[in-house]
């Protein structure tokens, strides 16, 4: 057996007495109160094997496939973004969706409002208006 192994064994209710600490995100303040009986390699290990039962999974995160693509940076709505061409994709993909939902809706609401059709046919009414007085202006009375 490692060493590693020797020292969670021999303090493994210790290990179990910082789960709640950890927990709580007081990792470090629980084990300044066993420190006056742990070594540091001890203390080390405890606190690796603590946070590694902890968390949701004790895989390594592995981010070395992220943006192996060139990277670029732009502005999207006003927002600074730095993404990669499959990031890229992705937000023009979902930006068209929103857009042609959002817009489509709104005008929908819009056009069916009693007020935007009362303003369409007041629109109409002054085109007639201006174009027959055009045509009476111009008129001319044959004689």
């Amino acid at each position: 057996m490692s060493t590693e192994q020797e020292i969670i064994k021999k303090h493994q209710p210790v290990i179990r007495a910082l789960i709640p600490y950890q927990q709580q995100g007081r990792l470090l303040e629980g084990l300044n109160r066993f420190s006056s009986r742990l070594n540091a390699q001890a203390r080390q290990v405890i606190k690796e094997e603590v946070i590694r039962l902890t968390s949701q999974t004790d895989a390594p995160a592995d981010n070395s496939a992220f943006a192996q693509f060139p990277v670029k940076r732009f502005s999207h709505f006003g927002i600074e973004m730095t993404l990669d061409k499959v990031g890229t994709e992705i937000l023009k993909k979902e930006t068209a969706r929103y857009m042609e939902q959002y817009t489509v809706g709104v005008f929908e609401s819009i056009t069916n409002s009693a007020h935007y059709q009362g303003l369409v046919q007041r629109k109409l009414r002054e085109k007639i208006i201006n174009a027959f007085t055009v045509q009476t202006q111009s008129y001319t009375i044959p004689s």
